[in-house]
């Protein structure tokens, strides 16, 4: 069984009356990446927070390569690596600059030289003499991205880590990610909002709603709990009797000339569907089906949120 980098149990926090984190459990091991999604105000920031040590549990704990974050913040976070689209360096000083104090600040025997190859690894090599403050929210990721990974953490926290990027630059950063992964076995909790990239890159995820787990599974046995797929078809034959199928098998969405129908359908229920027509001897000429992915499953609990009542 593989070994925990980051264990959390009962972990909770409240301001004042707010209970942002409830009683939150979960585990992280050694080379897993972990998604850590939910809708806006569903505690992922505060809880990345608490496993930073910026603030303080109201109850609960978090052990980090098996030691309590309280007990021994300090030597913990000197293997934690912390990127975020959101936070800032100094402005006024080059991009050069303020890595430079941050390699002398983690202690690195050559920075220069990490530095650069880290700059190199995401195409910033002319971006070294830059002012912070001038640089795009893109290039401003990256750079902090490049800050996260200066003293090779066992354990990265990663906040929108391509928000802003280039596809090209994007699938640049989740390869290097990859491979430091397959490499190191580095652990990553991350969040996005972008529902592909968090199906490409990790092995589990985890979904916050009201500061509660709501789910915590792989991707594609979180897809499975949508049962419904849309189907696209574009049919030779009677909209009527077209219609009258789809009404026993599924529900009718739309259909528009010239004969295009699309239709939501029990995904288990689809080859009954597309037999139906056969038999019926209305000519299929094309048929798209989209099966739920990650995005729908967002939505799902997003929704199921808005329509209960927040118990805090």
């Amino acid at each position: 069984m593989a070994e925990n980098t980051l264990e959390v149990s009962g972990l909770t926090k409240r301001f004042g009356k707010v209970l942002a984190v409830d009683h939150i459990t979960f585990a992280v091991q050694a080379g897993e990446i972990v998604g850590l999604l939910g809708p806006n105000g569903a505690g992922k920031t505060t809880t990345i927070n608490m496993l930073l040590g910026l603030i303080k549990p109201s109850a609960g704990s978090i052990f980090v390569f098996g030691k309590d974050l309280q007990k021994a913040r300090r030597g913990i976070l000197e293997r934690v690596g912390f990127s975020s689209a959101y936070t800032s360096m100094q402005s006024r000083l080059s991009v050069w600059e303020n890595l430079l104090v941050f390699g002398h600040y983690y202690g690195l025997p050559r920075p220069q030289e990490k530095i650069r190859g880290l700059l190199s690894e995401f195409a910033m090599d002319g971006l070294g003499q830059r002012l912070y403050g001038a640089l795009s929210s893109g290039q401003r990721t990256r750079i902090n991205l490049v800050r996260a990974l200066l003293h090779d953490p066992q354990l990265l926290l990663l906040d929108e880590p391509t928000a802003s990027l280039d596809p090209d630059i994007a699938s640049r950063v989740r390869q290097f990610l990859f491979s430091i992964r397959d490499k190191r076995k580095i652990s990553m909790l991350y969040t996005s909002h972008n529902m592909e990239e968090v199906a490409q890159m990790c092995d589990r995820i985890i979904f916050l709603h009201h500061g509660r787990i709501v789910a915590n599974d792989t991707p594609l046995a979180l897809t499975k709990t949508i049962e419904l797929s849309v189907l696209s078809l574009r049919f030779d034959g009677s909209p009527q009797a077209a219609q009258k199928i789809v009404a026993e098998k599924g529900s009718l969405l739309e259909i528009r000339p010239p004969n295009i129908l699309t239709a939501e359908v029990s995904t288990d229920r689809i080859g009954e569907l597309l037999t139906a027509f056969a038999k019926s001897g209305i000519t299929l000429i094309e048929v798209d089906i989209t099966n739920p992915d990650l995005e729908d499953v967002f939505l799902k609990f997003a929704r199921k949120g808005q329509d209960e009542p927040d118990p805090h």
